[in-house]
C-alpha cells in the first residue's frame, strides 16, 4: 500500500511508536543484599555503569537483542529494568522489493509501504508484544541470575512504566530534503529555535551541495520534542518525543499493565495528543511543496547512502565530473554500486553514471563548482 501523502488526512490510528522507554519495577522475596545481586550481574556478564548493570538482553529465544540496566534497590527487595527499545529497527525487514527506496541516514527504523496503512493499530499490537517480551524477559533474567548465583529468591513484575516515547510517521516525499528545508519557517514558529540539524555522515555531502537542512529540531514545552527529517529518498519523518515529564504534564499516567489493550489504550492517548503537530506541519508541507530532485541531486542521494566515506564520494563525484568515467580498478565497492543500478559498465569495462540517473552528469560540473566557491568564501571570510 503506497505511504500517506501531506495531502491525506492523518489520524491518531495513523502513528505508530518508535522508540520505547521502559521501566519495570521488580520485586525479589526474600531481601538480596547488593553484593549477592552484583556478584550475579556479573556472572551473567553485566558491568557496573552509573549505579546500574548494563547488558544485552535477548526478548525471546530466537528474537532481538536490547539493552538492559539493571539497579538494585536499598530495601534488597526491589529491583528496577530499564530498556530502551527501537520499535521500528526491531520490526523492520530485510527485503528485496524496496526498489532502489535506501535511509539517508544509513538506519533500519523504518518498514516497508506494504506495511504502513491507514490505521496502524496492527503495529501497536506489535509494539505491544515488544514491551511484554521484555517484561517477561528483564523478570526472567534476574531470575536466573540470583539462580545460578545460588540465591533462592523468586523474582516478579510489580509495575510497569512507559516512557519517554517517541511517536513516528512516513509521508510518501519525491524530495524529501528540500521539504524539509522549505518545512524550516513554519517549524520554528510553533516549535521555537531549530536547535541542530543532527546531520549524518550520508547526508552531509548532499546537504552542503544543497543547502538543504536535513533535520529540524526544536520543542513545543518542556520534555515534548518534535523532529522533521527525510528518512529515506522516498519519505519525509515526522516525530515526536515525549519525555516522562511531559506524560505527566499531559495527564497521560506512565504505568501500564500486561496485556495489549492496556498498551493499545495507552499509546492511543499518546497519539491523540500530539497528532495537532503533526497536522500542523503536514499542512504546511502541502501548501508550499518543493521542486522534483534533479538528476544530480538523486545521484548523490543514492551514492551517499551507499558509500559511508565522504572522502571516496569525492573521489567518484570528481572522476565523473572530469572524465565522465571511472577509471579506478574495480573492487567489492563499486560492483555493490553496479549492483544496486547507481553505477553502470560502459566503455572499455569503465564504470559511469546509471542510465537512470540521466542528466546527472551534466549538472555534475556545476553543483561541484558552486560548492567549491562556497568552501573558498567560508575559509577566506
Amino acid at each position: 500500500m503506497p505511504l500517506l501523502t501531506t495531502d491525506d488526512l492523518v489520524t491518531s490510528a495513523s502513528l505508530y511508536p518508535d522508540r520505547i522507554g521502559i521501566r519495570i519495577q521488580l520485586r525479589i522475596m526474600p531481601a538480596v543484599a547488593f553484593d549477592v545481586f552484583a556478584r550475579a550481574m556479573s556472572e551473567r556478564g553485566f558491568r557496573r555503569c552509573r549505579g546500574a548493570f548494563e547488558g544485552t538482553l535477548r526478548l525471546s529465544a530466537d528474537g532481538p537483542s536490547v539493552r538492559l540496566a539493571v539497579k538494585w534497590a536499598r530495601s534488597g527487595t526491589t529491583a528496577w529494568g530499564a530498556v530502551d527499545m527501537n520499535a521500528l529497527r526491531i520490526l523492520h525487514a530485510v527485503r528485496s522489493d524496496y526498489d532502489g527506496e535506501v535511509a539517508l541516514d544509513g538506519n533500519s527504523n523504518w518498514l516497508h509501504p506494504d506495511v504502513i496503512r491507514p490505521a496502524n493499530y496492527h503495529l501497536w499490537a506489535s509494539a505491544a508484544m515488544l514491551v511484554q517480551h521484555a517484561q517477561s524477559a528483564a523478570e526472567e533474567f534476574v531470575n536466573d541470575a540470583l539462580a545460578r548465583a545460588g540465591q533462592d529468591a523468586s523474582v516478579n513484575v510489580l509495575a510497569t512504566y512507559v516512557g519517554p516515547i517517541e511517536v513516528a510517521l512516513d509521508v510518501a516525499c519525491a524530495n524529501p530534503n528540500a521539504t524539509v528545508r522549505r518545512l524550516r519557517p513554519a517549524f520554528a514558529a510553533r516549535f521555537g529555535e531549530v536547535l541542530t540539524n543532527d546531520y549524518s555522515r550520508s547526508a552531509q555531502l548532499y546537504e552542503r551541495l544543497t543547502r538543504a537542512s536535513w533535520c529540524l529540531r526544536g520543542f513545543f514545552r518542556r520534555g515534548e520534542e518534535m523532529k522533521a527529517y527525510g528518512k529515506t529518498n522516498r519519505r519525509l519523518r515526522l516525530e515526536a518525543r515525549l519525555s516522562a515529564d511531559a506524560l505527566r504534564a499531559a495527564g497521560i499516567p506512565r504505568a501500564i499493565d500486561r496485556g495489549d489493550d492496556e498498551f493499545g489504550a495507552w499509546f492511543g492517548r499518546v497519539a491523540e495528543h500530539v497528532l495537532p503537530h503533526f497536522r500542523y506541519l503536514l499542512r504546511a508541507a502541502a501548501a508550499n511543496p518543493p521542486a522534483p530532485p534533479g538528476a544530480a541531486a538523486r545521484f548523490i542521494v543514492a551514492l551517499t547512502a551507499r558509500v559511508r566515506d565522504q572522502g571516496r564520494v569525492w573521489e567518484i563525484l570528481r572522476e565523473l565530473r572530469d572524465c565522465g568515467r571511472i577509471r579506478t580498478r574495480p573492487g567489492r565497492r563499486l560492483d555493490a554500486l553496479l549492483r544496486a543500478r547507481i553505477l553502470e559498465r560502459g566503455a572499455r569495462g569503465l564504470y559511469a553514471i546509471h542510465s537512470r540517473f540521466r542528466g546527472a552528469l551534466e549538472a555534475l560540473p556545476r553543483v561541484l563548482g558552486e560548492l567549491a566557491r562556497r568552501l573558498m568564501a567560508a575559509r577566506s571570510a
